[in-house]
């Protein structure tokens, strides 16, 4: 097999006591002094090819914090004996197919290794996640998979699942917390860069020009639609767009309304939009119609191109039928790569505590190609 060099960072243990009793888990701070370097030949020869790729993205540098905040992390394996793996998984809510298949993809991942999975659906509350979490610290889990519903709320569970040494891993959103205390990893897309990169793809469409950009949000307050907003910004901004934003809260048939709001309001100063999920740029696309806008990217014919982030198979449709102008692929598939991780904590091996999942944009160029393929 090829071989190549890697870099191994010197690690220093650091490991700390949290309060009254409470324990933090142990963490690997990386150095960049004095690295060494040695083959890896018979390191990779039994992984296959999907724990290669996972750890490819254990070194995209996220762009959302900085590369001296992100962490190796280690805890004591739970290698539990005479039963399977125990891991708890609280989800936020189950609005839109992007919940379905990430649900699906962690069943389906577990049940393939032998894990039992004891799941909680939050209902789009994080009163009720909160409790959630505390339920399945009860259940006496070995680990605990969060897809946390806003950024703040989950502190007093993340307190009880230290104090009862339970670790947790964060998935396609992150949460107030310290990463190697309140948590090991966040495992998630580049928000700030997907929306830098949804800005990019308008501003080719219009170059040179002061647009006006109508923003469909997810759920506010929560860090992805903060982040996407962001990373949008730092472009739209400097090009001198204004935005017009409402709250869509990644929920296909709870934005129509908001969205013909705006659209009969503004529809004269709509340039251009950008929706945090496919199911806001679906019926972004449906509104469109119903007050008698033409969604499409025939700038010169009238038209309003749409870009959005997910990878949804009715938005590559949408692409090949000329409504969408693209999409960004933010994959739901969190079984394989999370279970993967957690397999290394196991083996007693440290990870990174910021886990980027990249995604591919998808436009008239490619979409034909993938839509058989992937999509969901």
């Amino acid at each position: 097999m090829n071989k190549g060099l890697v870099s191994i960072f010197i690690l220093t243990i650091v490991l700390a006591v949290f309060g009254c009793g409470g324990k933090e888990a142990m963490i690997w701070m990386q150095s960049s002094e004095n690295d060494i370097h040695h083959e890896v030949s018979d390191a990779f020869r039994d992984v296959n090819a999907n724990a290669r790729l996972f750890a490819v993205y254990e070194y995209i540098e996220p762009t959302d914090i900085g590369p001296d905040q992100v962490k190796w992390v280690g805890i004591n394996a739970k290698r539990p004996k005479e039963r399977p793996l125990r891991v708890g998984f609280s989800q936020m809510e189950v609005n839109n197919d992007w919940r379905i298949y990430e649900n699906n993809s962690i069943f389906q991942e577990a049940e393939d290794l032998g894990i039992d999975i004891i799941y909680r659906d939050a209902e789009s509350s994080i009163e009720k996640q909160s409790q959630d979490i505390l339920d399945l610290i009860n259940e006496e889990v070995d680990y605990l998979i969060v897809a946390p519903r806003q950024y703040f709320g989950l502190e007093e569970a993340f307190d009880a699942a230290r104090e009862a040494e339970i670790p947790i891993i964060l998935i396609d959103r992150t949460a107030n917390g310290e990463a190697g205390k309140d948590y090991v990893t966040c495992i998630m897309g580049d928000f700030i860069d997907v929306g830098r990169r949804a800005a990019l793809l308008l501003a080719e469409q219009f170059p040179d020009e002061k647009i006006c950009v109508f923003e469909v949000s997810g759920t506010m307050g929560s860090s992805t639609s903060s982040y996407l907003s962001e990373g949008f910004r730092s472009v739209a901004e400097p090009l001198g767009w204004e935005i017009i934003s409402v709250d869509g809260d990644f929920d296909r048939a709870g934005s129509i309304e908001p969205i013909q709001e705006v659209l009969i309001s503004d529809r004269d100063k709509i340039d251009a939009v950008f929706t945090h999920i496919d199911d806001s740029a679906i019926a972004a696309i449906q509104a469109m119609r119903s007050v008698g806008l033409t969604p499409g990217s025939q700038i010169e014919a009238g038209e309003i191109p749409i870009v959005s982030m997910g990878g949804y198979k009715d938005a590559m449709k949408a692409i090949l039928s000329g409504e969408m102008l693209a999409t960004i692929e933010c994959s739901p598939r969190f079984g394989p790569i999370v279970f993967h991780f957690i397999q290394r904590l196991e083996e007693s091996e440290r990870i990174r505590s910021r886990i980027v999942m990249p995604g591919k944009t998808y436009d008239i160029t490619n979409v034909q190609k993938y839509i058989i393929t992937e999509g969901y």
